[in-house]
């Protein structure tokens, strides 16, 4: 990455993100992979991953902010809101049809069930279930994007509001307080579909977490991890990484997770100054681009590898979830870019707004 004034490294291309959210969204698949194995203890904790997603998404929101110009908060969040839609849900819709396709194939399969199953997880499809609808047939993992769009939509016009406020001090306290909350009331992470009497947990961790991605960006902004050379980044980088890593693997769902968010904002920071080759640019890209579909996808892989070899050799079956996972991201990727050239998320988002 090139040299630049603070105020410029959070707009550059990050490839050092894009590879640390492939490597994430490979951690997210090994913890739903015990699923294969009778929920083996290992990797239990490795769900922490998703958090780094939404460190990332809260940063995004915040450039976002700071590159808008128009005048009326409720537009542009509207306009903001949209684009995510647009952005998130070719790819989401393509799993989800692969997911409910498994699910039948493997299922009673009478046409009046599949229909039935269609209807009934209309309320699914749209991520409604964690507001309380009966969700029919819903994408395992949708949570998160139920919960992402929520705290944007909570938080974006906030930022618009009080920029400079928010992002030095309302959006730390807020991810501090909640982080509090959830380890006092709850003790781990885990199990975001668990609820509060008011919002599921999930909604409060994305809550947090983009809070703190917030508070990156401005860091970023006003600092721009100047005071870091290269070579110390990269190796808080892999020190973070691997810590994360072993911790989720060994520790389980505990207060550790607490303790590990830090280390994640500090991973999240560092690649910032990793300084990859511009050779792996384009490799960076692509496997950023991937990580999405692979948390979309790969909960249907393991779908079909429980019901078409549920006793096949441990080796076998991870090797086969890796490379069905990795296939069925890239036709999930192509797909979803293919219904975005054709607008028809875009049509469906403008026909519900003119609603």
């Amino acid at each position: 990455m090139e040299r630049t004034s603070p105020s410029g490294i959070a707009h550059l291309y990050n490839a050092g993100l894009d590879l640390t959210k492939f490597l994430f969204s490979l951690l997210i698949l090994l913890h739903h992979a015990r699923q294969l194995f009778q929920n083996l203890s290992l990797f239990e904790g490795l769900y922490i991953g998703v958090d780094f997603f939404f460190l990332s998404s809260g940063f995004l929101m915040a450039q976002s902010a700071e590159k808008s110009s128009c005048p009326s908060i409720a537009s542009e969040t509207l306009g903001f809101l949209s684009r995510r839609i647009r952005r998130l849900f070719p790819c989401y819709f393509v799993a989800y049809v692969l997911y409910f396709a498994f699910v039948q194939w493997f299922g009673p399969t009478s046409i009046m069930h599949v229909l039935e199953d269609a209807l009934y997880s209309i309320p699914g499809f749209f991520l409604l279930e964690m507001i309380g609808f009966y969700p029919g047939i819903a994408l395992p993992g949708s949570w998160y994007l139920s919960a992402l769009l929520f705290g944007q939509a909570v938080l974006f016009p906030v930022l618009l509001w009080k920029k400079d406020e928010f992002c030095s001090i309302i959006a730390p306290l807020m991810g501090i307080f909640l982080l509090g909350y959830l380890s006092k009331n709850f003790g781990c992470l885990g199990n975001p579909t668990d609820g509060t009497p008011l919002i599921y947990k999930g909604y409060l961790e994305a809550l947090s977490m983009l809070s703190l991605g917030v508070f990156c960006y401005n860091l970023l902004k006003t600092n721009g991890m100047g005071i870091l050379s290269v070579g110390m980044s990269r190796i808080l980088w892999i020190l973070g990484f691997f810590t994360v890593t072993v911790a989720g693997i060994f520790a389980g769902k505990s207060h550790l997770d607490f303790v590990l968010i830090p280390i994640l904002i500090m991973v999240f920071l560092a690649t910032f100054r990793l300084d990859l080759p511009k050779k792996m640019e384009k490799c960076s890209r692509f496997l950023g681009r991937l990580s999405y579909p692979i948390y979309l996808t790969h909960i249907s892989v393991i779908y079909f590898l429980k019901n078409f070899c549920p006793d096949g050799a441990p080796l076998l079956l991870i090797g086969s979830l890796f490379i069905g996972t990795i296939m069925a991201s890239i036709l999930c990727l192509k797909a979803g870019d293919w219904i975005s050239k054709k607008r028809l998320c875009f049509r469906i988002v403008r026909s519900i707004e003119n609603e």
